[in-house]
């Protein structure tokens, strides 16, 4: 620690910890800036997302991708994703980041879905939830898509002591409290 610089508190867990796994495609500009996963635009709207289930910490956000992918290039890098030395990488850090308190795994967007589609070892026999990514241009399919998922998941995800799930769920259009 930098002498008069306090520790950033975690948020996410990588410690096995976490309730809910977040899988998005691959880190933006924002992202590989801050070395972090969903943290721009879209990991706004994830926060938000996981603010409705109540979690403030209790979650892990990772990529199908360690490395950005120019949006040109999206589905042709996505047959690419069983390719073995991304495949046995990826899975190894999706086993790391999950424990026996892993409740649930959500995948935003299609590249997340076809990762978590390749990993064969999901714990607790979870079935992972598949929604739209946060950046898709369709805000009415992208807002029925997350209400659906925000009214399942708030019966099987466990809220952090100090989250609430009982707020409203997404309306008719993104508010900034979303």
């Amino acid at each position: 620690q930098q002498l008069g610089r306090r520790p950033r508190e975690q948020v996410g867990r990588l410690d096995g910890s976490a309730r809910v796994l977040c899988i998005a495609s691959d880190p933006g500009p924002t992202e590989r800036i801050a070395g972090r996963s969903l943290v721009g635009n879209a990991g706004q709207r994830v926060q938000g997302f996981l603010s409705k289930l109540g979690l403030t910490r209790s979650y892990v956000c990772l990529n199908a991708w360690a490395y950005a992918l120019h949006p040109k290039r999206a589905f042709p890098e996505r047959d690419r994703l069983d390719d073995q030395a991304q495949l046995q990488w990826r899975n190894a850090v999706y086993d790391a980041a999950t424990g026996p308190k892993l409740q649930a795994v959500i995948a935003f967007g299609f590249m997340a879905q076809a990762a978590v589609a390749l990993w064969p070892d999901i714990p607790n026999g979870i079935e992972p939830h598949e929604i739209p990514h946060p950046s898709i241009p369709e805000e009415d399919e992208l807002l029925d898509a997350w209400r659906a998922a925000i009214t399942d998941l708030r019966g099987i995800v466990t809220p952090d002591p100090d989250g609430d799930n009982g707020g409203p769920n997404y309306g008719s259009s993104f508010e900034e409290s979303d």
